[in-house]
């Protein structure tokens, strides 16, 4: 077993029953050694190189040169590839502008207010408003975050969470609900939230055109994307954000452009890497060439 970073390579031989001299086949498998935290790019990939007998033939000498010109230009390729990361296998991945607090970065491009947290196989991500709330998926295409409650409240998070001092907003329309505090329990339509209730004080969330009961008071008005039905779990439902700010935009610009000359530096060297393969290939065939021509003749020479 020999380790390539950051490739491993697993090679083995085996043996035709029949023809165990002449007929073999050599296969390797690929597997990406810089996985981190359950990321990985090639996994199981399996290459069956060739087959070749004890006294090969051109063809088969192509065959080996092309494969291992075509190896030399994937660890090449792959080298340049940036790699995704994982809190555990059923974490979301995490890559610009998200990195995980503590973990040292290959490129300098997370932003701040986007760093995440990873104990115990759980993503998690610090509000210095409320706390730590649990990274259930990332979508970079929306650019939204789907956010769980540990407690399983969102109405708790949606009454403290403050997002101004951070580059989230919702990723929902809002609406203006006031959260009233009730000594007594009141009759439907009002809606009881279980989760910041008591039995001695009751908590409702209601428009705030809708007149303050007796027994109430009013504790906070706040835009919220939903008020609260006992039809939404805290637990599926949970919150979304999305980072889509002006902001943040100059800097993803300036991230792209990063990425677009990178891109561009990959194709340029994986071009330059196929044309020097072709040449690599071409050489060696003039070479193995010119030396058969070379044996025939001085065979030529011994028999006359």
């Amino acid at each position: 077993m020999l380790p390539l970073s950051p490739i491993r390579r697993y090679c083995f031989m085996t043996r035709s029953l029949l023809k165990p001299a002449r007929n073999q086949v050599f296969k390797c498998f690929l597997q990406n050694s810089s996985s981190l935290g359950g990321s990985s790019f090639l996994t199981n990939t399996r290459f069956i190189f060739y087959s070749w007998s004890s006294s090969p033939t051109k063809q088969s000498q192509k065959m080996d040169a092309f494969i291992f010109l075509f190896l030399l230009c994937v660890f090449c390729f792959q080298s340049k590839v940036t790699y995704s990361t994982k809190c555990g296998d059923a974490g979301p991945e995490i890559h610009y502008p998200y990195q995980i607090k503590g973990q040292q970065q290959q490129q300098n491009d997370a932003l701040s207010g986007f760093e995440l947290l990873c104990k115990d196989n759980l993503t998690t991500i610090h509000f210095p408003s409320y706390g730590n709330l649990v990274v259930k998926s990332i979508s970079y295409d929306t650019k939204n975050i789907h956010l769980l409650d540990p407690n399983n409240c969102a109405h708790r998070v949606f009454l403290n969470l403050n997002l101004s001092l951070t580059p989230f907003h919702y990723f929902y329309v809002l609406k203006n609900y006031t959260y009233l505090n009730c000594s007594t329990t009141l009759p439907r339509p009002f809606v009881e939230v279980p989760c910041l209730s008591a039995s001695s004080y009751h908590v409702y969330t209601v428009d705030p055109a809708v007149p303050v009961p007796g027994s109430c008071e009013g504790v906070k008005t706040v835009a919220i994307p939903f008020a609260y039905s006992p039809y939404l779990s805290d637990k599926s439902l949970g919150l979304r954000l999305t980072w889509h700010l002006r902001e943040l935009e100059g800097n993803e610009a300036v991230n792209l452009n990063r990425s677009s000359h990178k891109s561009r530096n990959i194709v340029i060297g994986f071009s330059i890497c196929v044309f020097v393969m072709a040449m690599l290939l071409l050489i060696s065939i003039k070479v193995r060439g010119a030396t058969r021509n070379l044996h025939q003749k001085e065979e030529q020479l011994l028999q006359s």
